[in-house]
């Protein structure tokens, strides 16, 4: 917004209130043309708008912080205050204190807790042509009705959250077995010549098929079929082949239970004559069965659960086991015993969880509020005592904790509910921001859309510091009103109040600073506050240096324009870069105003305007030193 340039020299300008009338408010009076438009718009002006689409960035460490902070921050590049509001309003009791929430809460009502009155100003605006060619803008006059709305706080309650005891116990209720059983039989024998053993010896053996009828067993009494299984085998008198059938039987189709069978023979001698022998296999084979069993035990398991909520507006409690809703109370104070059936055939993970929910409505907007401690896993651990061919399968618990049993400190001790909502932050910022970056922001888009010309944007600025100006100087000068926005409102106030409504608006854009001064009057000096402005350019039509005193600062190439806070309506200075020739003016008619800065002074200009503790505005600031002043006015001016 400030440029560098070598050849930088600021004037000022003089205008005493027959210039203001006759130059500024009739521009054209010197030219041959007069414009000649249809009569500009009439637009309403209502702050809510502009005050929710405020941009600011949250200052999340003072939503737990227990230091009183800045709620917001002013971030030309961040997002519209309504939403960052609502996102805050969800938050649940362990993201936010109390205080930082009924504060959030109370400016709310900027949005949802208003009154639109039915009195209203009326503000007309005379825009200023920026030059006497052209149209622009192209529009002579606009009708500004400014709405009177007060806002009042948005009272709720605190968000709720639990305080969660638990206990844990369970017991074995009984048992139940499955074993592997079977029967068998032979078919299909077939006798086959061995050979000779030795000369006197020889032998017979045997083939059949060996048939197997597979069984599951439940509780030793009821036998369930489970197939069959037929092997093929060899019998010898020394032995059978194969001499193991092993197989399985499923229960429930995923446990497998093993049996095994072990077949023999013995060896039966024959003797032939005197001296031959005859060796043949016993029939049938010897079958000796290894059935396995496996026991297993049901449990009944205990989670007890012992639940406080606090604050929250009519909050439900549900209970969820592993997702799914199990019990829903309004119940501020209650027990709940989960019976959960277990067994450790197939053991299963248990999830238990809870939250407390309410929902509140914030001018149109639903705000859910969840508080939600945490969970608790019951692990079940299987472990086996082997008795022989029996397993006995039974079960461990172990539990995982995750739950939050008592909120953050902060939801116990807390400043209380009727001190932050002793400050109406609702009304404060809807006042301050609401209408005066509001009225800054109407004010420019109306200059942007009647400035159609591009090689004009850039006097927008400066026009905007004019019609800031005129809203000013309609308001009646009388007892100081109760604040700035009732002096805005009624158009009545001090002369103090008046001039302020243009700081107010323009330092959203502008650079602005103010200083004590005094106006030679009648043969005595009074004193006067005085104030600067600058950020913009002034068209060289109204740029009449030739006839005026000024200053010089350094480093600057930007233009200036120097009101009389007090009494702005006798007064106004412009200050405009100038290089004429040597670079500079020299005038002599600076005798009736002090303080006029000097040779070597500092001035501090600054931009924006810190309202509030809640919405925290960075001011920024830049220094300008005068170079050089050049006046003959009394006492050395």
């Amino acid at each position: 917004m400030i440029r560098s340039s070598a050849f930088a020299f600021l004037g000022i300008i003089v205008i005493n209130v027959l210039v203001i009338y006759s130059f500024l408010y009739m521009p054209f009076m010197f030219s041959t043309f007069y414009p000649s438009f249809l009569p500009g718009p009439i637009y309403d002006f209502n702050p809510i708008k502009y005050a929710e689409s405020f941009p600011v960035s949250t200052n999340y460490s003072s939503l737990t912080s227990g230091n009183l902070q800045p709620l917001f921050i002013y971030n030309i590049s961040g997002k519209p205050i309504l939403g960052q509001i609502i996102d805050i309003l969800k938050l649940n009791a362990s993201q936010v204190t109390p205080e930082a929430y009924w504060r959030v809460a109370n400016l709310a009502g900027f949005f949802s807790n208003y009154t639109i009155t039915k009195n209203y100003s009326v503000y007309f605006l005379n825009p200023y042509y920026y030059d006497n060619i052209s149209e622009q803008p192209n529009v002579t006059e606009i009708y500004l009705n400014i709405s009177d709305v007060y806002a009042s706080p948005f009272y709720t309650s605190y968000p709720p959250s639990d305080k969660v005891n638990t206990s844990f116990s369970f017991i074995t209720t009984d048992s139940f077995s499955i074993q592997s059983y079977a029967s068998w039989n032979f078919t299909n024998i077939e006798w086959h010549f061995g050979g000779n053993i030795s000369q006197n010896e020889s032998y017979y053996y045997y083939t059949a098929t060996f048939n197997l009828n597979k069984y599951i067993v439940v509780n030793n009494s009821h036998y369930y079929y489970d197939g069959s299984l037929s092997t093929r085998i060899t019998v010898k008198p020394w032995g059978v082949s194969p001499n193991i059938i092993s197989g399985y039987v499923v229960y429930n189709q995923s446990l497998s239970i093993p049996l095994i069978l072990h077949l023999s023979a013995n060896s039966v001698k024959h003797q032939i004559g005197n001296y031959s022998y005859v060796l043949t296999p016993s029939y049938p084979p010897k079958v000796n069965p290894e059935f396995y069993g496996y026991i297993f035990y049901n449990y009944l398991v205990y989670l007890s659960l012992k639940v406080n909520v606090y604050n929250g507006s009519s909050p439900i409690t549900f209970i969820l086991l592993n997702g799914s809703k199990v019990y829903a109370t309004e119940e501020r104070y209650f027990n709940f015993t989960l019976d959960l059936k277990e067994t450790s055939i197939s053991p299963k993970t248990f999830n238990i969880s809870l939250y407390t929910y309410d929902s509140i409505k914030v001018g149109s907007y639903y705000v859910d509020r969840y508080w939600s401690p945490g969970y608790i896993i019951i692990c079940p651990q299987i472990y086996i005592i082997y008795n022989g061919n029996l397993k006995l399968f039974k079960l461990n618990f172990f539990i995982q904790n995750h739950m939050i049993e008592t909120p953050p400190d902060w939801v116990f001790n807390h400043e209380a509910f009727s001190e932050i909502y002793g400050n109406n932050y609702a009304n404060m910022y809807l006042q301050q921001v609401g209408y005066d970056y509001g009225l800054n922001k109407l004010l420019s888009e109306i200059v942007k859309n009647f400035t159609t010309d591009e090689k004009y944007e850039k006097y927008l600025s400066w026009e905007l510091l004019l019609l800031s100006s005129e809203i000013s100087m309609q308001i009646n000068y009388s007892n100081p009103a109760q604040n700035y926005t009732m002096a805005l409102l009624s158009k009545e106030g001090s002369e103090y109040q008046a001039f302020m409504q243009m700081v107010y608006i323009v330092s959203w854009s502008l650079w602005y600073t103010t200083f004590n001064g005094s106006y030679y009057f009648l043969g005595k000096w009074i004193p006067w506050t005085y104030g600067l402005f600058t950020g913009f350019s002034i068209p060289s039509f109204y740029n009449k240096t030739a006839i005026l005193p000024y200053i010089i600062l350094n480093s600057s190439n930007a233009s200036y324009l120097f009101f009389n806070i007090e009494s702005f309506r006798v007064t106004s200075w412009w200050y405009e870069n100038s290089s004429p020739g040597n670079g500079s003016i020299h005038m002599d008619h600076f005798n009736v105003y002090s303080y006029v800065p000097k040779e070597g002074d500092v001035l501090v200009l600054h931009k924006y305007y810190n309202f509030s503790n809640i919405v925290y505005i960075p001011t920024s600031s830049t220094e300008f030193i005068v170079m050089e002043n050049i006046s003959n006015g009394p006492d050395g001016i």
